[in-house]
C-alpha cells in the first residue's frame, strides 16, 4: 500500500518506481475511504477536530495519511489569484497524478537567498516527479487536482521567496517545537528574565539550528566565551549557515 512509502530510509528511485507502476487513483481512493470511516467513528467534537486537523483551507490541501516520516496529501483545484510568495517544502516531495489528470509543475533552483527559473515538467500517470527540497522549489498548476507524498525534514526551515523578484524575504520554522521554543526565548529575553540563560543552556542542544542559534545569542549576552564553548556541539548539526555564523563570532572573539 502507498502508506508503506512513508519511510525516510527508502531510496527516491524506489518510491518513484512504485508510484509509476501502481494505480495511484485506486490507492488514493482507498485512503479517502479510510479517512472518512475513521472520522465518522468519532464523536461529534472529535469529528470536527479531526476534520479540521486533516485540512488546510489556505493551501486547499487534504492530508489523507501521516506518520512520523511525513504525509500523503491531495490538493484541490483553486481558481483564486496566486500568492505573491513562494514557499519551499523542506524534505523530499513526490508528486503524482490521479483520476487520469496530468498537471504541470514549474520548478525553481534554490541558490542561497535567490531562486532561478527551472524546467516546466508535466506529471502524468506513470510519470511521477521527485523534488529535493534542499535544491528545488516547485509550484503545481493550481487549477488541477494533484497528489503528493511528503517526507518532511523538520530540521530545515521553510524559506519564503518573493514571486516577482525571486529573492528570499523570510523564513519559517518547520518544526512546531522550534517555533514554540523560539517564542519562549524571545519572551524571556524581552522580559529580562534571570532564568533566560539557564533555559538557553538546555535549548542549545535542540536539533533545529534556529533554536540553537537563538540560545547561543542569549548565552552570549552574558558570557560570550561560555557561548562559544558550545560551538563544537552546535557544529554537529552540520548546518552551513549556522557554521558561518559561528565562524564570524569566532573571528571577532578577543
Amino acid at each position: 500500500m502507498i502508506t508503506e512509502l512513508l519511510d525516510t530510509d527508502l531510496e527516491p528511485k524506489l518510491i518513484l518506481d512504485t508510484l509509476n507502476k501502481n494505480n495511484m487513483t485506486s490507492e488514493v481512493n482507498t485512503l479517502c475511504n479510510l479517512l472518512d470511516t475513521r472520522i465518522k467513528t468519532l464523536g461529534i467534537q472529535h469529528y470536527k477536530a479531526q476534520a479540521l486537523n486533516s485540512t488546510n483551507p489556505y493551501t486547499r490541501t487534504l492530508t489523507l495519511y501521516y506518520n512520523a516520516a511525513g504525509n500523503i496529501s491531495i490538493k484541490a483545484p483553486d481558481s483564486t489569484t496566486a500568492s505573491p510568495y513562494f514557499y519551499s517544502v523542506p524534505g523530499k516531495t513526490f508528486l503524482f497524478s490521479i483520476n487520469n489528470t496530468p498537471f504541470n509543475v514549474q520548478r525553481y533552483t534554490i541558490e542561497d537567498d535567490q531562486l532561478s527559473l527551472g524546467d516546466n515538467t508535466t506529471v502524468d500517470d506513470g510519470q511521477a516527479l521527485y523534488i529535493d527540497g534542499t535544491k528545488e522549489l516547485f509550484e503545481c498548476d493550481q487549477e488541477v487536482l494533484s497528489a503528493s507524498i511528503n517526507l518532511i525534514d523538520r530540521r530545515a526551515d521553510i524559506a519564503v521567496f518573493d514571486r516577482r523578484t525571486l529573492k528570499k524575504v523570510a523564513w519559517l520554522p518547520n518544526d512546531e517545537s522550534a517555533a514554540r521554543f523560539l517564542v519562549s526565548l524571545e519572551l524571556l529575553e524581552a522580559a529580562a528574565d534571570p532564568h533566560a540563560r539557564k533555559v538557553a543552556e538546555e535549548l542549545i542542544y535542540h536539533q533545529h539550528p534556529a533554536v540553537t542559534w537563538k540560545a547561543f545569542n542569549v548565552i552570549a549576552q552574558e558570557d560570550k566565551a561560555a557561548a562559544l564553548a558550545y560551538a563544537p556541539v552546535m557544529r554537529l548539526l552540520q548546518n552551513e549557515q549556522l557554521n558561518r555564523y559561528l565562524d564570524a563570532h569566532m573571528d571577532s572573539a578577543p
